[in-house]
């Protein structure tokens, strides 16, 4: 009798300990849910601000560079500079550009992104991520994030880009760990190469 008591016991022990463990499986864990965020190294861009500006660097050439999402979108400035006088030469895949809703998008004299100096490209940045944090700070987007490559002799800006999104949408690759989907808006993006210092 005792014996059969105690298997009786055990039985009933295991089915209560697969049935908690078989609920806690079912039951939905809570979704995790991010805060809005922005990101911009302020602080850094300033410092390199001041350092390119320290250099008081009057001549110089450069290729700037406002990319698209494939290679052919690309929009080149060619840019020569001296003291004040300055010039720009835009080349970009005409096949691409061909229809006037695409042609809206090739910088022109007086537009932000039609950069004719290296204080340019700083003030495009600054001027681009005020605009996105302001609708930021009124609830309209979810993130903005302001990235920057500073070249090291130099200190102007590289690589450029300010990114927003409207609400989370990461993707769950694996538990806790989340990825950026193919849908990341670009506000802003581009480069500056071929820098030279002139004579």
């Amino acid at each position: 009798m005792k014996k059969r008591f105690i298997i009786i016991a055990l039985l009933l022990s295991s089915f209560m300990f697969f049935s908690i463990m078989l609920i806690s499986c079912v039951t939905e864990q809570p979704k995790y849910t991010p805060k809005p965020y922005y990101y911009f190294k302020e602080e850094q861009f300033n410092e390199n601000y001041q350092k390119w500006k320290d250099l008081n660097i009057s001549d110089y050439s450069f290729v700037w560079e406002i990319y698209g999402a494939t290679p052919n979108v690309t929009i080149y400035g060619s840019v020569t500079r001296r003291g004040e006088e300055f010039s720009v030469e835009i080349t970009y895949d005409e096949e691409h550009y061909r229809d006037e809703r695409m042609k809206k998008r090739i910088p022109n004299e007086g537009d932000a992104t039609y950069m004719t100096s290296i204080d340019d490209a700083f003030n495009l940045i600054k001027s681009t991520y005020a605009t996105q944090k302001e609708l930021f700070d009124k609830g309209e987007l979810f993130s903005v994030t302001a990235s920057v490559n500073y070249d090291k002799q130099c200190f102007f800006p590289e690589y450029a880009s300010v990114d927003t999104e409207e609400e989370w949408d990461y993707i769950e690759e694996a538990d806790g760990v989340y990825v950026a989907p193919d849908g990341k808006r670009p506000e802003l993006s581009f480069g500056i190469t071929k820098f030279e210092i002139l004579k």
